[in-house]
């Protein structure tokens, strides 16, 4: 790895995810990433105690706890006012916050999804009220976004994509038709997608969240997902190039990672690199 890109880039680690038996294991695979990237970032953390939950408000198990948490987050990347945002680890919703940020500074923001799931449920839809599942829907349907945060974010879906998805409802199903929102084929070369995507635009701020669930379990094994499918590490790193060479990013996600072992998450860290170097 080289050195970091000079500016101002906050690294966040984060164990942030309420309501499942693989707490424990999120934050062992968090703490992980961390050592990686202290090597070379300051790293801010923000680690929670995200033992046994609360009651469900608004249909969303541990509303509470997620709105002041995410909050937490919120505030702190406003008070440290960064250019470039690296978030590490946690569950999906993480990223939340951060893109509601990256977007107060970058307002053309673009944002990449990469995920075994759609995660746009929201709560008149989910079948689970766990938050991690409705994190891009969120961001899309400002009454959910509002419970939340009270800046009036919404991310046109123009200035959405999806990639890598296995595993959707039939309401997310239904929303990326009907709002049409980019997909990337499995079979599709990555720099084709990225122009569909950017519709020529000229570079764009983007945001790259990754669930590793996205990947074969035999690369990155997630015991949250029981999707089969999934990328390769070639696949992953060929896509992740392509956003690098066609946007300006502005941030990242690793999100939901359980690996601990150093050496299989070296490797994988490396092909991040190339979007913030």
């Amino acid at each position: 790895m080289s050195d970091p890109k000079p500016g101002r880039t906050e690294v966040l680690a984060t164990n942030l995810w309420f309501g499942s038996e693989h707490a424990t294991r999120l934050s062992a695979g968090t703490a992980a990433l961390e050592e990686i990237y202290a090597r070379y970032y300051a790293v801010s953390r923000h680690y929670v105690d995200n033992g046994a939950g609360s009651a469900i408000l608004h249909g969303i198990r541990d509303f509470d706890r997620y709105r002041e948490e995410l909050g937490a987050i919120r505030n702190h990347l406003a008070a440290r006012r960064p250019d470039r945002v690296i978030l590490l680890g946690g569950g999906c919703a993480a990223s939340v916050p951060v893109i509601a940020y990256l977007r107060s500074v970058h307002p053309r923001l673009r944002v990449l999804w990469l995920d075994a799931h759609g995660d746009l449920n929201v709560p008149q839809t989910s079948r689970s009220g766990y938050l991690h599942g409705m994190a891009v829907g969120m961001l899309v349907d400002p009454s959910t976004y509002g419970l939340f945060f009270s800046d009036g974010l919404s991310l046109s879906c123009e200035s959405l994509a999806l990639g890598g998805q296995k595993a959707l409802d039939p309401g997310e199903l239904m929303l990326i038709a009907g709002r049409r929102i980019a997909t990337l084929g499995p079979d599709e070369p990555p720099e084709a997608f990225m122009k569909r995507f950017l519709l020529g635009a000229p570079p764009p701020a983007v945001y790259v969240h990754v669930d590793l669930d996205v990947l074969h379990p035999e690369v990155s094994h997630n015991p949250t997902c029981t999707v089969a499918a999934g990328l390769d590490l070639d696949r992953l790193a060929e896509i992740l190039t392509a956003v690098a060479d066609s946007s300006r990013v502005v941030g990242y996600a690793v999100a939901e990672n359980f690996e601990t072992d150093p050496r299989r998450l070296a490797g994988l860290s490396t092909i991040f690199h190339v979007l913030l170097p």
